[in-house]
C-alpha cells in the first residue's frame, strides 16, 4: 500500500469512526428536537455532539496507533510488546474524569432544596446508585489499567446508564412544578437542568471512551500474545 493510499484509508477510518460516535449523540438530540428538553435543547445538542465527536477522535487515535499507525513491521511488534509493560493509563484517567463529573452531578442535585420534592424514595435510590457507580467506576479504572476486557465492557454499560439517568430525576424535575407559598415553582430550572445533563453526558462519554479504548488495547495485546506464544 502506497503512502497516498494509506493516508486515504486513514481518512476513511476517521470519518467512519466519527460518524458512528456522533450517531450516539443523535439519540439524545431526537428527544431535544421533539421538545422534551424545551429551551435547553440547543446547549444539550451541542454538548452531546461534542462529546460524541471527542469519543470518536480518541478511539480513532488508539486504533491508528495499535493497528495502522506504525511504519514498519518491526515497529508494530515493538509497540505491541511495549504494551506488556506499560499500564493503560488513558482508560483509567478517563474513568477518574467520569467519577469527577458524576460527583458534580449529584452534588448539584442534592444541594437543591425545593420544598419537599426531593424527600422521596427516588432520591434514596439515587444515593445508592451513586455509591455503586463510584465503586464500580473505581474498580473498572484499576481493571482497564491492566487490560481487562470484562472491565472495559462494564464501563460501556455504566456509560449507557449515565445517559439513561438524564431521563429520570433531571427530566422529571425539569417538567414538574410544585406550590410553594401558593406560588407554582419549577423544581429544576433550565440553567440547572442544562448543567446536570452536561455533567452526565461528559461522565457517560468518558466511561464509553474508556471502555472502547480498553477493548481495543486489550484485544491487540491478547492477539499479540497468542501470535508470540507469550503468557
Amino acid at each position: 500500500m502506497t503512502k497516498r493510499e494509506l493516508r486515504f484509508k486513514n481518512l476513511l477510518d476517521l470519518i467512519v469512526c466519527e460518524l458512528c460516535s456522533v450517531s450516539v449523540a443523535l439519540i439524545i438530540d431526537c428527544f431535544a428536537f421533539f421538545g422534551y428538553f424545551g429551551a435547553t435543547a440547543t446547549p444539550i445538542i451541542f454538548i452531546s455532539i461534542l462529546a460524541a465527536a471527542s469519543i470518536g477522535s480518541i478511539v480513532y487515535r488508539n486504533y491508528y496507533i495499535h493497528k495502522i499507525g506504525f511504519i514498519s513491521e518491526r515497529e508494530i511488534r515493538l509497540g505491541k510488546d511495549r504494551m506488556r509493560f506499560v499500564k493503560n493509563t488513558t482508560s483509567s484517567t478517563l474513568c477518574y474524569i467520569a467519577i469527577l463529573f458524576n460527583v458534580l452531578y449529584f452534588a448539584n442535585i442534592y444541594s437543591t432544596d425545593v420544598g419537599k420534592y426531593y424527600y422521596n424514595i427516588n432520591i434514596g435510590m439515587s444515593v445508592v446508585y451513586n455509591l455503586l457507580f463510584l465503586l464500580f467506576a473505581f474498580l473498572c479504572s484499576e481493571g482497564v489499567k491492566n487490560y481487562s476486557k470484562g472491565y472495559s465492557i462494564t464501563l460501556l454499560a455504566i456509560g449507557a446508564m449515565q445517559i439513561v439517568r438524564i431521563f429520570e430525576i433531571p427530566l422529571t424535575a425539569h417538567t414538574t412544578t410544585i406550590s410553594i407559598d401558593k406560588v407554582e415553582t419549577l423544581v429544576m430550572d433550565d440553567k440547572q437542568f442544562t448543567t446536570v445533563v452536561v455533567f452526565l453526558i461528559i461522565s457517560a462519554a468518558c466511561c464509553i471512551a474508556s471502555g472502547v479504548i480498553g477493548l481495543i488495547r486489550t484485544i491487540t495485546l491478547e492477539n499479540y500474545k497468542k501470535e508470540t506464544g507469550l503468557n
